[in-house]
């Protein structure tokens, strides 16, 4: 199994051309994404081993969704297809209000059994006493020491403002904050006492 594995559904989003109204355009423009996708993504353009999990309908454009994912790197493989006729076998009309993650009668699953069903496969891959929620922090954790900008982390976990991400991740700053440091003892020039200290600034050695 990969090493990061994030499920959830994938949204089809249609955009208009140009930044025209709706009511003014023949076609628009369809790309593929949500939270969860995001995530795969991103942690796959970062060369992390990255697979994504999502009930999609077995037709072309559920083709082209997985097309879209697979192309960054994501594994797609665990992947559910499923087309209409589970709907009729139940009995029921296929519409766009159907959910994605439901009971086979249709009714939107309890949060806990998301909560337990991640429980478990965690404890399957070796994550003891992993939450699905943090998920989201290993991400953010991972792209902040990787060098991403805070405003495309802040806005893939949907925070309303860049300066409450960085508050919330103020940790992980710290200790970026320090390697800033060293890496500046590796350029500073001959005469200059070298800091390694995220609150320190070098200074000149008069002594020489």
């Amino acid at each position: 199994m990969s090493k990061y594995v994030t499920f959830g559904e994938i949204m089809l989003r249609l955009k208009s051309p140009d930044k025209m109204r709706f009511m003014q355009v023949p076609e628009f423009e369809a790309t593929f994404g949500g939270g969860e996708a995001n995530v795969a993504v991103g942690l796959a353009n970062l060369g992390m081993d990255t697979a994504y999990i999502s009930v999609i309908p077995k037709n072309a454009m559920g083709d082209a969704c997985v097309r879209e994912v697979r192309k960054y790197g994501v594994n797609t493989d665990l992947i559910v297809r499923k087309g209409e006729r589970l709907y009729r076998e139940l009995g029921k009309e296929l519409t766009l209000d159907c959910l994605v993650f439901a009971y086979p009668d249709g009714r939107p699953l309890d949060p806990s059994v998301l909560s337990h069903e991640f429980a478990r496969l965690a404890k399957q891959a070796g994550l003891e006493r992993v939450r699905f929620h943090d998920l989201r922090h290993t991400f953010a954790s991972l792209m902040l020491m990787r060098g991403a900008k805070p405003k495309v982390i802040s806005e893939a976990l949907g925070h309303a403002s860049v300066g409450f991400t960085m508050d919330v991740y103020s940790h992980i700053i710290e200790g970026m904050q320090a390697d800033a440091m060293a890496l500046l003892d590796e350029v500073l020039p001959e005469g200059v006492v070298k800091n390694s200290v995220a609150n320190s600034s070098p200074t000149l050695d008069f002594q020489r």
